[in-house]
C-alpha cells in the first residue's frame, strides 16, 4: 500500500476493509474531469415534500383556533394551548366556516352494502364488474320499491281514518357527560339516544323519547 509515495505494510484484513484502488482511481478521474459536483445542501426535500407556502397556510389556519393559558403553569410559561375538547369534527367545522371553497360533507350517512358494492366495482375486472353492477341495480330497485310502499301507506293513512301509519328513527346525538376536565374527559362516555316516532294521522304528530345507552342492556 502506497501512502505519500512511501510503502506501508498493512494486514490483509485492513486492506479488505479499506476502499479499493479502483474505486479511488475512478473518483479521482471524475473529479479531474468535473463530472462530479458537490450536491450537499442543495436538496429541498423529496418529491413528496410540502412546499413552504402550504406550510405557512397550515400554520396560519392552526393559529386561528382559540387558545388559553395554563391555569397552573401561567407563572412558569407564556405558552398557549388548544382546548382539550377540540377534535377533528370541530376543526373540520371551523375549516368549512373560514374557507371560501370548503369540502362538502354528505348530509346523510351512507349504507354499508352500497358502499361495499361501489368499492368492489371500482377494483373489479370487466366480467365481474358487470355482475356487481347488475346486483347493485337490483338492490337499489328493491330499496325504491320499499320506499314507494312507505309513501303509499302514508297516503292511505291520510285518506282512511281507520288506518294508522307510524315510522321510527333512532338517533345517537351527544356524548355524556360533557365534561372537558381531567380524567372524566378520557373515560368511555355514554351517548344520548333519541327515539323519534312519527304519526302520519292525525295532524302529523311527532314524539321523541330521550334515553342513554344504559337503557335496553346497552351499558358499557
Amino acid at each position: 500500500m502506497l501512502k505519500r509515495a512511501t510503502r506501508t505494510d498493512v494486514t490483509q484484513k485492513t486492506k479488505h476493509q479499506e476502499v479499493n484502488h479502483n474505486r479511488v482511481r475512478v473518483a479521482l478521474d471524475q473529479i479531474k474531469s468535473n463530472i462530479i459536483k458537490d450536491k450537499r445542501g442543495i436538496h429541498s426535500g423529496g418529491k413528496n415534500a410540502i412546499d413552504e407556502e402550504r406550510i405557512e397556510n397550515i400554520k396560519m389556519h392552526i393559529a386561528l383556533f382559540p387558545t388559553y393559558v395554563s391555569h397552573y403553569c401561567r407563572n412558569q410559561t407564556a405558552s398557549k394551548f388548544l382546548n382539550s375538547d377540540l377534535n377533528l369534527s370541530k376543526m373540520y367545522q371551523f375549516y368549512t366556516d373560514t374557507t371560501e371553497n370548503p369540502v362538502k360533507t354528505p348530509h346523510k350517512d351512507t349504507y354499508r352494502m352500497c358502499d361495499t358494492y361501489k368499492a368492489q366495482i371500482s377494483s373489479a375486472q370487466t366480467t365481474h364488474k358487470e355482475n356487481l353492477e347488475r346486483n347493485h341495480r337490483e338492490h337499489l330497485e328493491i330499496a325504491n320499491e320499499l320506499r314507494n310502499e312507505i309513501k303509499a301507506d302514508l297516503i292511505c293513512a291520510q285518506e282512511d281514518k281507520t288506518l294508522e301509519t307510524l315510522t321510527f328513527d333512532l338517533q345517537k346525538t351527544h356524548p355524556l357527560p360533557k365534561i372537558p376536565t381531567g380524567v372524566a374527559y378520557y373515560k368511555r362516555q355514554l351517548n344520548l339516544l333519541i327515539l323519534g316516532t312519527y304519526l302520519c294521522r292525525p295532524y302529523k304528530k311527532r314524539y321523541f323519547q330521550c334515553m342513554d345507552r344504559t337503557r335496553g342492556r346497552q351499558g358499557t
